[in-house]
């Protein structure tokens, strides 16, 4: 088997490891006691998003489009059924021009509480920042659960998680010397997006609000980049180091299987 397709084959499986301890741990309202809140401002957000999509993609010009729009389930909103469905029962004593008149300033109601490109702007200035300040307790979870990992376990197996031990790879050190702890948490720095959230983290403490999520989105796109570069490296250098390798000093080598007499 390719030693960079077994590498490959070793991350995903200590991820899925990981992903499921993450996952545990951090659903867990005793240990994430954050848990509570970050639901609770996301839920407020996704409310208000998805009002905001439902009142874009109801494109309602007359009293046909916005029956149509009931029918269908697109527009949820009590108040405004309410008042169509009293219209409806008024339709009969009233003229066709006046009903037409009446479902038309229904409709321009409905449009005009929907909320401005500019409203959402500032909903999600307000909410975003929330979310992720409730997400600190998440983010350290995960980085404990890594160091633990890769780190701790890695550094007492020898430079072996499970994923590498089933794939017969080993971390060594390249500087001559035992490999170490040390050298295990630079790697897992660069590796496993501990250095982006630890920005992150640190972000909501510098950074105005009104910058945050603009600071938020850059810090993404700078960890999927260093991401592609570790991978690029790897599957195009000779040695297949890739820049967390070169920066701890250490390499990925072949474990040679033992057979058993």
């Amino acid at each position: 088997m390719n030693k960079t397709f077994r590498r490959v084959l070793a991350y995903a499986i200590d991820m899925l490891l990981v992903f499921f301890v993450f996952t545990t741990l951090g659903n867990s309202s005793i240990i994430n006691f954050q848990l509570n809140s970050y639901t609770k401002y996301y839920d407020e957000y996704e409310k208000i998003f998805n009002s905001y999509v439902e009142h874009q993609n109801n494109d309602l010009k007359d009293c046909q489009d916005l029956e149509k729009a009931i029918t269908d389930e697109k527009i949820t909103e009590e108040e405004y059924i309410s008042k169509y469905d009293a219209l409806v029962r008024e339709k009969e004593n009233i003229s066709e021009e006046e009903y037409n008149d009446k479902c038309s300033n229904i409709i321009i109601e409905y449009k005009d509480k929907s909320l401005t490109e500019e409203e959402l702007s500032q909903e999600v200035d307000y909410y975003f920042p929330k979310i992720k300040f409730n997400s600190i307790m998440t983010n350290v979870i995960y980085i404990v659960i890594c160091l633990l990992y890769f780190v701790l376990f890695q550094g007492f197996t020898g430079g072996q998680t499970l994923g590498k031990k089933i794939t017969h790879l080993r971390v060594v050190s390249t500087n001559g010397q035992d490999l170490s702890y040390q050298q295990l948490f630079i790697r897992t720095l660069f590796l496993y997006d501990i250095v982006f959230l630890l920005t992150m983290t640190f972000t909501w403490v510098i950074i105005p609000v009104k910058y945050y999520s603009i600071v938020i989105q850059l810090l993404s796109i700078g960890s999927t980049a260093l991401m592609f570069i570790i991978y690029c490296m790897i599957c195009l250098r000779k040695d297949k180091k890739g820049l967390h390798d070169l920066v701890s000093h250490t390499q990925v080598i072949e474990v040679k299987k033992i057979n058993k007499a």
